[in-house]
């Protein structure tokens, strides 16, 4: 089911997973204040993906007609193969030059947080939800269930923060990163919301536009405070810039009426939603294209190249390949536009 508001945001969410890609590599070779501050603005993706993964999974199901089997095994056909595929080409390319290790091929295909492709890390958690989807529908109507993984997801993150700006994290980031605790608030806002979404959307487009921008600026604004404090504390930019902070969750709900109202500005829609419309095809390979394009660009960062090179050679790829099967019906054909 395509939700065309949903897809806006979904493509905006998908460049900024690519921003925070492109930025991350620029920063492991030069240090930059733009790259960072890209990187921080762009936190917003990973929690917007699983908002919107909410509202359309409780748009299109209720506690009376699920059918959890015929749920599982349609999300293992059309996200768990591609993930599988992908995770196999990213160890894959991990052994060129490596020695296999057992380790490497538990991080690829359980958890998602292989050398090569870490970002894989959001399918497997992904499942987590959809596991849990059950719960969520039975209980999406009581507000102390929206407020309690609110609660239970700021306490998760405020404990391994405090830990690692102690010097001695509790718990590996890794294991912290994948655990749908330290993110199924986001996945259950988005199930609140899409049982009222019209009412919800019509609230944000009432909005001042100065209240919604203020509100956009003071998340940044808590956001860059706190990565600067960690970092201060830690001199670790990585883990001080990450998702696993409960500043991430404010930031969030701050910006989320400015994400809407930007992904629908009239000019940008067509180009939102034709993004978002392959936004699972772009997030599995993106990275294998933004490690491709740094390798041939120099200065590391170049940005706006990077993003450029990204979003086109998907676009082009999706486009081309069906040319390649003389039957619309192949299953590769179908795969992707299921999944995307």
């Amino acid at each position: 089911m395509r939700i065309r508001e949903i897809e806006y945001l979904r493509g905006l969410a998908i460049m900024a997973v690519v921003a925070i890609h492109v930025t991350a590599l620029g920063l492991t070779h030069n240090f930059s204040t733009f790259d960072i501050s890209i990187n921080l603005v762009s936190r917003f993706c990973v929690p917007l993906f699983l908002f919107i993964a909410g509202i359309v999974l409780i748009y299109k199901y209720d506690e009376k007609t699920f059918s959890y089997r015929k749920f599982i095994t349609k999300r293992l056909k059309d996200i768990g193969i591609p993930y599988l595929i992908w995770s196999f080409i990213g160890f894959t390319v991990f052994l060129i030059g490596n020695p296999f290790s057992i380790r490497e091929l538990l991080f690829t295909f359980l958890l998602g947080n292989g050398q090569l492709f870490y970002h894989l890390y959001y399918i497997p958690l992904l499942f987590q939800c959809f596991f849990l989807l059950p719960l969520v529908l039975k209980y999406i109507d009581k507000k102390y269930f929206v407020l309690g993984t609110g609660v239970l997801q700021t306490s998760i993150l405020f404990v391994y923060q405090t830990s690692f700006l102690q010097g001695n994290p509790i718990i590996s980031g890794m294991l912290v990163q994948v655990f749908v605790g330290s993110w199924f608030f986001y996945f259950v806002l988005g199930c609140w919301i899409g049982k009222n979404l019209n009412k919800w959307t019509k609230k944000i487009q009432e909005m001042r536009l100065s209240l919604v921008t203020g509100l956009f600026l003071f998340g940044i604004m808590v956001q860059f405070s706190d990565f600067y404090f960690s970092w201060k504390v830690t001199s670790n930019y990585a883990d001080s810039s990450n998702f696993l902070r409960p500043s991430i969750i404010l930031y969030f709900l701050l910006s989320l009426p400015f994400l809407y109202r930007v992904s629908n500005i009239a000019p940008l829609k067509r180009i939102m939603y034709k993004i978002g419309e392959h936004s699972f095809s772009i997030y599995l390979g993106h990275l294998l294209v933004i490690i491709a394009a740094h390798r041939y660009i120099s200065p590391w960062n170049i940005f706006f190249i990077s993003i450029v090179i990204c979003i086109s050679a998907h676009m082009i790829y999706l486009k081309l390949l069906p040319r390649l099967f003389r039957r619309k019906g192949s299953p590769a054909i179908n795969v992707i536009r299921k999944t995307s």
